[in-house]
């Protein structure tokens, strides 16, 4: 009876129990740790594949991509372990089933330390995610630093649900509305200064103050090599009659007043300057799958009731641009005079005006310029591609 009486060790006994699971829940803490870490690494590797996989959905090697990118993160599908799925459409989650999007699994076994004292050897960590391309947010983007970057007065709409504005042009009037006129944008932002006036709707309030943009298709643009135009291009044939016409570099290239219907097949025009493209009164031209490019002091003019219809490639180097001023010309461009145009492409003048006044030209287009113009019953859409992807898109994760 007195030994059962005797509590003398009793602490230390209490002491040993408390120290294996004290041990033990510092070995349960490192190892869900390395799991942690582990999980981490998984999941940059499964955002950088998304993302990639997203990028070349229009390309047709999506899975390619997507394992390349996890494969640059140190994660090689049927590699230590390491299994890389992609599924396009995804197979779960809010984008189950939509094309349009990329989802990459990726998963590992990890292996455990003091677990192991319970049996447990390893522990499989997955990581998932989903990217898709969405369309820009900067539909409307001056690139010049000269007020007003943008101009719209006298009755012009500048209406651009859920994209954005962006003027680079310092000074006071940098971004200027007047007359009657309307801009409605998700927002408006403005290195110099914005001057409303005279009954004009701008909604929102432009953010003055902000910092500039950089071209945001410099890295995508590329321009024809010079051997394309340096011989052997066309003097401008001056078209009256109705006609199918080819890709090529022309020395000019005009539609005198009561031109009929032409029809472009698709591809890259050239128009090499000074001279430049003359879409007069009367004409009606069409081309789908069509890239002008200016060069040299070349420009446009659409005008005096001219009817274009154009839209821009779908795929290839010059994918969504419709109109393509090189960077070094600053000839000035317009549609003015009652011209009626249907434009579905970018129009990308990193160095030149444009101008749209007076008439009908309402045109389905996302605009780089170095600086806008606006007046006169013009009005403006943004450019939604009908199949493929606008190089001013963002790939971006949505899961």
């Amino acid at each position: 009876m007195k030994l059962l009486r005797d509590q003398r060790g009793q602490a230390a006994v209490l002491m040993a129990v408390s120290i294996v699971c004290v041990c033990g829940l510092a070995g349960m803490a490192v190892d869900v740790g390395m799991m942690f870490r582990a999980k981490r690494v998984l999941q940059i590797a499964a955002d950088a594949g998304a993302i990639s996989g997203a990028a070349e959905l229009n390309y047709g090697d999506a899975t390619s991509a997507a394992k390349a990118a996890t494969d640059q993160n140190g994660l090689t599908d049927g590699a230590n372990g390491v299994t890389v799925t992609v599924n396009n459409p995804p197979l779960a989650g809010p984008s189950a089933g939509k094309s349009g999007y990329v989802e990459v699994t990726v998963s590992q076994p990890q292996p455990t330390y003091f677990m192991r004292l319970f049996r447990w050897n390893s522990m499989t960590v997955k990581a998932r995610a989903v990217a898709s391309v969405l369309p820009s947010r900067s539909c409307v983007a001056t690139l010049g630093t000269v007020s007003p970057g943008i101009s719209v007065t006298n009755g012009a709409h500048l209406t651009l649900p859920g994209c954005s504005i962006t003027d680079n042009a310092i000074g006071g009037n940098a971004f200027y509305v007047s007359g009657g006129a309307s801009v409605s944008a998700s927002s408006i932002a403005v290195v110099g200064g914005a001057s409303l006036n005279n009954g004009v709707t701008v909604t929102p309030t432009p953010a003055t103050g902000a910092g500039a943009l950089l071209d945001p298709i410099a890295s995508f643009a590329t321009p024809p090599p010079a051997s394309s135009y340096s011989s052997g291009c066309v003097t401008d044939p001056a078209i009256h009659t109705s006609q199918t016409i080819s890709p090529g570099c022309y020395l000019g290239l005009s539609f005198p007043n009561g031109s009929p219907t032409v029809n472009m097949n698709p591809g890259l025009y050239i128009i090499n300057g000074p001279k430049p493209l003359n879409v007069a009164s009367g004409t009606v031209l069409n081309g789908s799958g069509v890239t002008f490019y200016f060069v040299n002091g070349a420009s446009f003019v659409f005008s005096n009731g001219a009817n274009v219809t154009l839209s821009a490639p779908t795929s290839g180097l010059y994918r969504g641009l419709v109109l393509y001023q090189d960077p070094t010309d600053t000839a000035a461009d317009s549609f003015i005079g009652g011209s009626t145009a249907n434009l579905n492409g970018i129009i990308y003048l990193p160095s030149a005006s444009f101008t749209m006044s007076n008439g009908n030209s309402s045109l389905s287009t996302d605009l780089v310029v170095g600086s806008l113009s606006m007046t006169g019953g013009a009005s403006l859409q943004p450019y939604t591609p009908p199949t493929g992807m606008s190089p001013l898109a963002t790939t971006s994760l949505t899961e």
